[in-house]
């Protein structure tokens, strides 16, 4: 028995031997005399890569085919160029030169070849020939070990003895695994469910042996897939295999001693499994300590009955947290913001704190930070959600929705007179009103979004930081006011931070005569936030309102106004300047200002003063128009006019008696009057329209600006049609001598009664130095009379 072991090793060798030794076999060339150039080129070896690998007469596929090998046919050639190889076959007795082209074939070498070591990933066959549609020598089953060299890119070679004989075969590279078991590692691990060591590396084959979930085992490394172990059955050893998913590596490093927080009921279990009993259970926020075991367990040590016994917690059941803490600075984010005993919620509350509290904590876990609180004048350590707090200022953003084109929004505005500046005296023209009422360009986290703050609220100012930082001696008479400020603001449910920038604007930093006082019936008055000071009488009617209201302190003016600006606009709707200026749900209506920036003005003294303070939340509303246009740019366009001009001979005639001719388009300065038109139905001249409500015309000699409410144009109209054709009589039924376009403006042909010449619908126009006609369109609606 034990010779016929001997021989069967000794037959191994003699095969091994047989499959590294590459016999050597001459190659005879023919026709060496007409091929002499090509007798130094190097034989090559290779392999057929296709179905029908062809020799070709020609360097081209498109010659004629000498002869077809087989995918995987092992080939002689010779280089020729840099696409193609030089093959000779033999054709009915006779040799052929022909080409194979480079792409058909793997040029194979094999003088070095590696023995190689693998395992079956699947069920292998070994091919006659280095290809899948080839007939096969043998299979082996997955995991079968295997034996074989390299080859070329996609194949190995192997030798397989079949009734006694040898035979060169071949393996397909991706149905084998190559291990390297020169270098094997032990590792430790556990058990992730019931595991199995199988007899070779593959799932299907039977099991020496299987271990519970969370039981500590032996191994060492073998291939991507696959440990080898070692087990006892019935006193002899026998190598097995465990599948890498069944189990979880130990690491090698030391244990780390941890500290965590109990993420739910946590579990110490008796094996690092959640099927093994447990020996304690804890609540969920519960502090723990603990070491590192493995990538899905944690070793502890719990006391039962007063003994100490090695436990494991599960990873997903605590959050390790660091031992390293960051302090931070934050504010509280809920309503009420809560410091809980432990890491949970449903631990007990130690203390709470209003939305917007500035508050102290540090890091702790990813959910949640450590805080101390003063407890009955101890300090007691604490827990606050992480989603209860914020390291920014606590802002609410809201929008409001407004059914109202905003170009009509803007058209509106227009019929108010909006100014361009504070005093009044400059009329703002439509770029300019667009601009400052469009919400798009004053965007969050810039000073002018500001305006959009809900003012209904205090804001919570300490009177000694204001009067420091803001109301110092450089603003007249509201230095050191704030506790006026802060307490009209509680007392009407007023943000006093607006208040402050509001009296600031309004008397140049507490410069004004309102400001400083002005007597009236032998008392000193104060007016703080512009009430009833118009545009034309600002002093006289700011100061009257004042001593009606008995505002005869700078205190007395800022209580008494912030009741005022509460109880007529704030608690009214017009909660954000935004809305006092530009009132959106009702458009000009009920508007505090006329000057377009009113609004925009106060927001960075509002944002100087936010910027002082710690604890506060802010409320803001946007408004949106339907159709509104996007961002347009962080400067303001230039105030300029857009005139519309009219064709040359336009008229009008003046509506009303004593009309003023002005040489500036505004009624704010008496010293713009050039002229007075005295009577009704005056002609002018007109020349154009700045569209902000004022004609451009020639009176006695002069140009001038007269407003449009006294003027009715006698000979212009303007094209509202897509477009209209200008006809010779007023007749469909006559050619067209042109066409005027949608906004055209052209001149009416007058009777001597000075009336439009006129037939049906149709009206006598000036066209290209003729009298021609137009159509008004069956509903007139084809021409606006101006």
């Amino acid at each position: 028995m034990i010779q016929m072991k001997r021989m069967k090793k000794i037959v191994f060798v003699l095969l091994i031997l047989i499959f590294f030794i590459e016999p050597v076999t001459p190659i005879k060339i023919s026709n060496v005399d007409t091929i002499d150039h090509v007798n130094a080129q190097q034989t090559l070896r290779g392999l057929a890569l296709k179905n029908k690998t062809v020799v070709y007469s020609e360097k081209s596929t498109n010659s004629k085919v000498l002869r077809e090998y087989n995918q995987g046919k092992v080939l002689l050639y010779k280089e020729e160029s840099s696409n193609w190889y030089e093959a000779y076959v033999i054709l009915d007795g006779k040799g052929h030169t022909g080409y194979i082209h480079h792409d058909d074939v793997e040029t194979l070498n094999l003088s070095n070849q590696q023995l190689l070591k693998g395992i079956a990933t699947t069920k292998v066959n070994v091919y006659k020939e280095a290809s899948r549609s080839a007939s096969t020598h043998r299979s082996y089953n997955e995991g079968s070990s295997l034996i074989y060299k390299t080859y070329s890119n996609n194949w190995y070679e192997a030798y397989v003895i079949i009734n006694g004989k040898g035979h060169t075969g071949f393996i397909h590279k991706d149905d084998v695994e190559n291990i390297d078991l020169s270098n094997q590692q032990l590792l430790r691990g556990i058990a992730l469910n019931n595991v199995k060591v199988h007899k070779t590396p593959s799932t299907s084959s039977s099991s020496l042996r299987s271990y519970k979930e969370g039981s500590v085992l032996l191994y060492k490394t073998f291939s991507s897939e696959w440990y080898e172990a070692y087990v006892i059955l019935n006193g002899k050893g026998h190598t097995g295999y465990i599948h890498k998913k069944d189990v979880d590596n130990l690491e090698n490093t030391p244990s780390e001693s941890l500290k965590g927080v109990a993420l739910n009921k946590t579990n110490v279990y008796v094996r690092a499994s959640t099927n093994a009993p447990s020996l304690k259970s804890y609540s969920k926020g519960h502090l723990l300590y603990y070491k590192t075991f493995s990538s899905n367990w944690y070793e502890a040590k719990v006391f039962i009955n007063g003994k100490a016994k090695t436990g494991y917690i599960y990873a997903r059941d605590v959050e390790t947290v660091s031992s390293e803490q960051t302090n931070y600075t934050g504010y509280g984010d809920s309503s009420p913001t809560r410091v809980y005993s432990k890491a949970s919620r449903d631990s007990n509350v130690l203390r709470s704190y209003p939305e917007g509290r500035f508050l102290y904590f540090k890091s702790f876990s990813s959910s949640w930070y450590e805080a101390m609180v003063i407890l009955n004048g101890k300090q007691t350590t604490g827990y606050i959600h992480k989603d209860d707090v914020d390291f920014e200022p606590i802002r609410h953003i809201n929008t409001t929705n407004y059914n109202l084109n905003f170009s009509n929004f803007v058209d509106i505005q227009m019929t108010r007179t909006p100014k361009a500046n504070g005093s009044g005296t400059i009329l703002a023209f439509k770029p300019l009103v667009e601009y400052y009422a469009n919400p798009s360009n004053f965007r969050e986290n810039e000073v002018g979004f500001y305006q959009f703050l809900d003012l209904s609220s205090p804001a919570g100012l300490n009177a000694n930081e204001v009067n420091t930082s803001i109301l110092n001696s450089g603003t007249g008479s509201l230095a050191n006011t704030a506790s006026a400020f802060i307490e009209a603001g509680n007392r009407y449910g007023i943000n006093e931070a607006y208040l402050i920038a509001h009296a600031l604007h309004e008397t140049g930093n507490g410069a004004s005569q309102l400001a400083q006082g002005v007597e009236v019936n032998g008392r000193t008055v104060y007016n703080m936030y512009g009430i009833s000071a118009y545009d034309s009488s600002a002093v006289i009617s700011g100061s009257q309102h004042a001593y009606n209201e008995k505002w005869f302190t700078p205190e007395a003016a800022i209580i008494g106004g912030a009741k005022f600006v509460a109880q007529n606009y704030i608690h009214k709707g017009q909660d954000t300047l935004y809305k006092m200026r530009w009132n959106p749900a009702n458009p000009g209506v009920h508007q505090y200002a006329t000057h377009v920036a009113w609004a925009q003005i106060p927001t960075q003294r509002i944002s100087r003063i936010y910027d002082s303070l710690q604890s506060y939340v802010q409320t803001f509303d946007i408004p949106k128009f339907d159709k509104q246009p996007g961002y347009q740019g962080a400067e303001a366009p230039a105030n300029t006019v857009e005139t519309s001009n009219y064709p040359e001979g336009a008229e009008g005639l003046t509506t009303g008696s004593n009309v003023r001719f002005r040489s500036e388009a505004s009624t704010a300065s008496s010293q713009t009057i050039i002229g007075t038109i005295k009577d009704v139905g005056t002609k002018l001249e007109i020349i154009s329209t700045n569209n902000q409500g004022w004609y451009q015309a020639r009176y006695n000699g002069k140009t001038g600006w007269i407003s449009e409410d006294f003027v009715k144009l006698s000979n212009v109209i303007q094209v509202t049609a897509s477009s209209l054709n200008v006809r010779l009589d007023p007749s469909t039924s006559k050619a067209s001598q042109g066409k005027l376009n949608n906004g055209d403006i052209v001149l009416m042909v007058l009777d001597d009664d000075s009336k439009p010449v006129t037939h049906e619908e149709w009206y006598k126009i000036h066209y290209q130095e003729k009298e021609l006609w137009v159509s008004s369109g069956p509903d007139n609606n084809y021409l606006k009379i101006q």
